[in-house]
């Protein structure tokens, strides 16, 4: 009788152990097809990182050369998620051309808000007399992408002082990633009432993700810009 009674128990714990271990497989496919990336074997394990950049730009148009720090601002869209762990990213950058003329700008962004990928302020001030310009912007720029495309749109909400005139405005402007990990561009316009404003960038990575290299345009008013820049991309 009490041998029974064991044989019972053993195939009750049997059965119990085999539902648990079905349960466990079926949860960790699960966890796999769902969660986790293709070609990695848990997301977990994944390192969240921190990125430095520093690189320079040079201004054509003005003859002014600059520098650029960030904690990966702009290359942000290049980095994938996983590996981005910041949440607050900034970017501080500014040119002179070693006469009278410079700029510089001051960028601060928080990373998915409600509804948005970024929320951010933006300070530029320009300095070329001897191209007649003289500008300073502050702006708020939001961030989201357009649902079931590869598509960010921005929206950005500035007043602009330009050669004593103030105007308050809006660009409203697109952004895709051209190739994963490497490219991608944005073009935008606005109005501010007195002009418009016209930009166009492109930016992407020439070695592994660490060296890029981006061009960008500018349009405000009648006063062109293009730069060219150099940076390099690093884990902190």
């Amino acid at each position: 009788m009490k041998l029974r009674r064991i044989h019972t128990f053993l195939i009750l714990l049997l059965i119990g152990s085999t539902s648990v271990l079905a349960q466990e497989k079926q949860d960790s496919i699960y966890t796999d097809t769902t969660y986790v990336l293709s070609g990695i074997a848990n997301y977990l394990d994944i390192e969240r990182a921190k990125w430095i950049t520093v690189g320079t730009q040079y201004d054509f148009q003005s003859n002014a050369l600059g520098i650029e720090i960030s904690n990966g601002y702009d290359e942000r869209p290049l980095i994938h998620f996983e590996d981005f762990s910041e949440d607050l990213v900034f970017k501080l950058n500014g040119r002179m051309n070693f006469n009278k003329d410079y700029s510089y700008g001051v960028n601060f962004g928080w990373k998915y808000p409600r509804y948005l990928s970024l929320i951010a302020i933006e300070f530029l001030d320009y300095n070329y007399s001897e191209r007649n310009f003289q500008y300073k912007g502050l702006n708020i720029n939001a961030e989201t992408w357009i649902k079931n495309t590869d598509f960010v749109v921005m929206l950005k909400l500035g007043c602009k002082n330009l050669n004593d005139n103030t105007n308050f405005g809006v660009d409203i402007g697109l952004r895709n990633v051209l190739v994963p990990y490497k490219l991608y561009c944005g073009i935008s316009g606005g109005y501010y009432f007195d002009y418009f404003t016209y930009s166009g960038f492109m930016q992407g990575f020439i070695y592994k993700n660490i060296v890029s290299v981006n061009l960008d345009y500018n349009r405000i008013e009648k006063f062109d810009f293009i730069n060219l820049g150099l940076r390099i991309t690093l884990k902190r």
